[in-house]
């Protein structure tokens, strides 16, 4: 089969999707029975994945969050679609949200090959993560628009590619043609071949002033706004003070505009040396800064982007080793009955600091974190991500 798979964004921006896209590609790159190929945004430096030329690779110089670049993008690909088809027979269009890789495939079909069969792919209630961050999407009649945009583009549709079933059945209340339709569910995206428990690192922890033997409590994060990364930072510091734990030390991994609002309010609270931020690092050494955490943080707050979703964090700690203190919302909820390492607490200071106390009671015998990760790797690892998506893809197909 000749697959396609398309995605408004680079394969090396400091984007989650990214590094979705990347892993990915890296599932469907050096399979016999799969012809496939890239469209993405464009890339600053040429991608160290696309280097072994298992498949064919096209970028288009876009933006992933402007209009103006997302009907670029479309445009583009639907072009791109045909050049490929002309050397072979497109079977199939994996377009990944936005619709702006679903609009291109619609023309595709349309114009070209209306026999080509396509996937739409939404990981998340993408127009709503959009509205939460970026105030001029918000408008509600702005985002009826989108979404009565995205059920008519979502006609040509032959299959669904969901997150979770919770993210199919929002997706319902837009697009009703979806029950009629092939759907297969990611649930995680996770990187089971990246993501796996590494030995202590000593030159990470060295450059961050932590000892082998302290408390580490982590957390890997965008720092934007909506992540309320600042009620974690107060919170924690009430812990400190409420239970007197002077030995415990936090460690933020990410980057984002929020940053230095974090670490002026961290500063003014005089936490320099006990709360510190590493900055944007790379993906894959993600892992070896979870080996100096003793324990880690999702927290998601409760708004409906962040209940549907998959917190990929939280699994990437667990299959790490690295027990969770989480936020209580559903998402969360739905991860505790594959795993008892998953502390929940409520959307207050009190839940947390008391939720984080007994958390630390649990560290020294949390080794049974490590036997979890067989499980979890099972249920939601690249192995079974790849066969769930190679079923869909058959199942369409046919």
């Amino acid at each position: 089969m000749n697959i396609v798979l398309a995605q408004n964004v680079s394969l090396n921006s400091n984007y989650a999707v990214s590094n979705t896209l990347q892993h990915l590609v890296r599932l469907l790159s050096g399979d016999d029975d799969i012809a496939f190929s890239l469209i993405c945004g464009r890339n600053e430096a040429v991608p160290e994945i696309t280097k072994d030329g298992f498949f064919s690779f096209h970028e288009i110089d876009t933006g992933m969050h402007s209009i103006l670049g997302n009907i670029k993008y479309a445009l583009s690909i639907s072009s791109r679609l045909k050049t490929i088809h002309t050397k072979r027979k497109v079977d199939l269009i994996h377009a990944r949200y936005p619709f702006s890789a679903l609009l291109g495939a619609t023309l595709f079909k349309k114009w070209v090959f209306p026999s080509v069969r396509i996937i739409y792919d939404i990981g998340s209630p993408w127009i709503e993560m959009m509205g939460e961050r970026f105030k001029w999407l918000s408008n509600r009649i702005f985002k009826s628009s989108l979404h009565r945009m995205e059920s008519f583009l979502a006609n040509n549709v032959d299959g669904y590619y969901f997150q979770n079933e919770d993210v199919a059945e929002y997706y319902q209340a837009h697009i009703p043609s979806i029950k009629d339709k092939p759907c297969e569910y990611l649930n995680f995206e996770l990187d089971s071949h990246l993501f796996e428990p590494r030995p202590f690192n000593h030159s990470i922890a060295k450059t961050l002033g932590i000892m082998q033997g302290d408390l580490v409590l982590g957390m890997v994060a965008g720092l934007a706004r909506m992540r309320e990364v600042d009620f974690v930072i107060k919170s924690f510091a009430k812990y400190r003070n409420q239970f007197g734990v002077d030995s415990i030390k936090m460690l933020i991994v990410g980057e984002g505009p929020e940053r230095k609002n974090l670490q002026n309010l961290v500063k003014t609270m005089g936490l320099d040396d006990i709360i510190r931020f590493t900055g944007q690092v790379d993906h894959k050494s993600v892992p070896d800064y979870l080996s100096v955490m003793n324990m880690a943080i999702s927290h998601l707050p409760n708004k409906t982007v962040f209940e549907i979703s998959s917190p990929l964090k939280l699994m990437e700690y667990l299959v790490c080793g690295v027990p969770v203190l989480a936020s209580n919302v559903k998402a969360h909820r739905r991860l505790c009955k594959y795993s008892s390492n998953v502390f929940l607490y409520e959307n207050n200071a009190e839940s947390f600091c008391s939720t984080l106390h007994a958390l630390i009671k649990r560290v020294p015998e949390s080794k049974e974190v490590l036997e979890e990760r067989q499980f979890l790797k099972e249920c939601f690892g690249s192995n079974t991500i790849r066969n769930n998506l190679v079923n869909l893809y058959s199942t369409v197909l046919s």
